[in-house]
């Protein structure tokens, strides 16, 4: 009894012990239902926090996914890829057409192809091309991606990205335009930039330092310092010192292909703990800049020059007067008559030679007339051999040939400018030839020169000098273009030439061969009908009536020899030496028939006394005269006057008076 009441306690015991581990187990589950709750609430806010930042992370990045599954040909698209597309993801189903229809035009057969490439091959890669949105903007995208195979090598499926890139693109394409500015800026303004690295002796260049000087991106410093025109290489090496207060500079360079120019640098030091360890300088090509300077201080020269030519002609020009007329009085009264003829002549040359000067200050006007061109270039050939010195051997050739309408000092000065250029081509000694002859222009020459075809004169000078190369010769006619060094040449000697050969309405020609010399060929038109220069005039005839003349001139030898003159051709003269003092003569001794004055007096110019006395005597006749000659616009604004360039004989004086009063209808005073 005793054994079966323990049995008993130990059953309802393990019972108990079972209740209490099914309790147990029954709690552990309740705590592992919670626990797997819980777990799995976590691992959902978890994806869900992961995908959005990934889909946050496509958002910025503009950046979306896709996957295709080949197999059956479901397409799955992130919301980025639908927003770079155009889509709506509500309404717009994800698939290989709806993709394909978003490609541009122009790019769906590239895109296409690739595709198929892809597929084919099993090797994935990326392709650049255009998507029309659909707010009817183009955007660009990159899109990249990769294949998933299957155990038998298979495509399964394929995953990429589609990117955005039209913002990336739009940038470049804006640092590209604003690159090619900055770079056309800089070519515009001759401007560049270079930087030089202090502790390596590096120099970086830009682009249009580049181009211009020939070089690449990187050069040494002797590199540049070599291109720098001898003796300042030294002095731009002393300099160029890094330091805060580097001072700009200016020096000769040589550019690519030897150009030679000059640059304008201004460096600033970059400084790290008061030490220099780099330059930065711009650099601006002032090469035009300093030609145009030296151009116009040699035209400022030139026209200092011009200045003193033509004082010195005018004061010349005034004691050639008096010598004239000194020398037409000894004709009538010297039976020496062949001594006064040599001082005719010598008075007459001189004034050919202030014609020259005048000519050459652009003081007086031109002179066109019928010229026989064989005398001139006879008379041309004496100033040219005693120009050129004994090293140049001058030939000649001077054919008959017609005469041409043309100034003739002009032409003495073409032909003597292209004989001082051939000397300059032949510094060792040569041969100089001068020639000319008549020739018939036919149509297509002369259309290729712009003038009328017909019979010209052709002028040749050749010499056997060094010979012109293309590139000077396509420059040699333009004004102030040299090859010689400075304060050697004016620029000015051809440009001349070409000038009054074209004034001429002619043409002009040349051949060069370098190391054989060079011809010029001068080509003027014929004028037959014209009678030659040089041809005395007649004597003037004597009037029947005297007339009475004011002369007013302020120097008192010419006053003198032109009073003189006009006593000989029978004339009644008043004669003074200022303006004023004529004035008051004209109102006090007045009327008078004609008014001879120089134009340029003290008190008021020969013009200011002609208008003052027209105000009285409308029709006043009024002969100018000048020791400059005069210029058409000077004196176009009144009728009724003749100029007459001094020196000038009683012929030429007695001419322009009887054109003056022929020309002229007032009455004559009776005396």
């Amino acid at each position: 009894m005793q054994s079966q009441g323990a049995d008993d306690e130990r059953t309802i015991a393990l019972q108990h012990e079972n209740l209490q581990l099914r309790l147990r187990v029954a709690e552990l589950e309740r705590r592992l239902v919670r626990l797997g709750s819980e777990a799995d609430i976590a691992l959902a806010e978890s994806y869900a926090v992961r995908q959005a930042l990934l889909l946050e992370a496509e958002r910025i990045a503009h950046v979306g996914t896709w996957i295709w599954d080949v197999r059956s040909n479901d397409v799955i698209w992130s919301d980025e890829l639908y927003r770079i597309l155009g889509y709506d993801p509500i309404v717009d189903k994800a698939s290989a057409d709806a993709f394909f229809a978003a490609v541009h035009p122009e790019d769906r057969d590239r895109v296409a192809a690739a595709s198929a490439k892809t597929i084919g091959s099993g090797v994935s890669q990326q392709i650049d091309y255009r998507v029309q949105h659909s707010d009817g903007s183009v955007r660009y995208v990159s899109m990249d991606g990769a294949l998933l195979l299957d155990d038998d090598g298979e495509v399964v499926r394929a995953v990429g990205t589609v990117r955005d890139v039209t913002s990336e693109r739009e940038a470049r394409e804006a640092s590209r335009r604003e690159a090619a500015m900055r770079e056309l800026a800089e070519e515009a303004a001759h401007v560049g930039w270079l930087h030089h690295e202090v502790g390596t002796n590096e120099v970086s260049l830009s682009d249009a330092l580049q181009r211009r000087f020939g070089l690449g991106k990187s050069a040494g410093v002797e590199e540049l310092l070599a291109r720098v025109v001898a003796p300042e290489a030294q002095q731009v090496l002393e300099l160029w010192q890094p330091t805060r207060d580097m001072q700009p500079m200016q020096f000769c360079v040589r550019f690519a292909q030897d150009e030679l120019g000059y640059v304008y640098v201004m460096p600033r030091a970059v400084m790290n703990d008061d030490v220099a360890v780099a330059v930065v300088a711009v650099v601006i090509d002032v090469s035009e800049r300093v030609m145009l300077e030296r151009q116009l201080q040699q035209t400022q020269k030139m026209t200092a020059l011009g200045e003193l030519a033509a004082s010195v002609a005018h004061d010349i020009n005034n004691t050639l007067m008096v010598i004239m007329c000194a020398a037409e009085c000894l004709e009538v009264a010297s039976t020496e008559a062949e001594e006064v003829s040599d001082i005719k002549r010598a008075t007459e040359s001189a004034a050919g030679l202030t014609r020259r000067l005048l000519l050459f200050s652009r003081q007086s006007a031109l002179d066109p007339r019928s010229v026989d061109v064989g005398e001139t270039l006879a008379e041309t050939l004496v100033l040219v051999r005693r120009t050129i010195g004994d090293i140049v051997t001058v030939e000649e050739k001077l054919a008959d040939a017609p005469p041409v309408h043309v100034d003739p000092v002009q032409l003495q000065q073409i032909v003597l400018n292209l004989a001082l250029n051939a000397r300059d081509a032949m510094p060792r000694g040569g041969t100089l030839r001068i020639a000319c002859r008549a020739v018939w222009v036919d149509e297509a020459r002369a259309a290729a020169s712009d003038v009328e075809p017909g019979e010209y004169v052709e002028i040749s000078v050749a010499d056997t000098g060094l010979g012109i190369d293309a590139a000077t010769q396509a420059r040699m006619f333009e004004p102030f273009f040299t090859t010689k060094e400075p304060g050697r040449g004016t620029g000015l000697g051809l440009s001349t030439v070409f000038g009054a050969v074209k004034q001429a309405k002619g043409f002009i020609e040349f051949s060069s061969e370098l190391g054989s010399g060079t011809t010029f060929r001068v080509l003027l038109p014929a004028h037959r009908e014209l009678s030659v220069a040089g041809v005395v005039a007649p004597a003037a005839e004597r009037p029947t009536e005297r007339r009475r003349v004011l002369l007013v001139e302020d120097q008192p030898a010419v006053a003198r020899a032109l009073a003189l003159m006009l006593g000989e051709l029978g004339h009644q003269v008043v004669t003074h030496e200022r303006p004023l003092a004529a004035v008051e003569s004209w109102r006090r001794d007045g009327p008078f028939d004609l008014l001879v004055t120089d134009f340029m007096m003290p008190e008021m110019n020969g013009l200011s006394l002609a208008e003052t006395l027209r105000r009285e005597a409308p029709q006043l006749p009024v002969l100018m005269l000048s020791g400059l000659g005069f210029r058409p616009e000077q004196v176009a604004h009144l009728s009724g006057v003749v100029t007459l360039q001094k020196p000038f004989g009683v012929a030429q004086l007695g001419g322009a008076i009887e054109r003056l009063l022929r020309g002229h209808s007032s009455p004559r005073n009776p005396m």
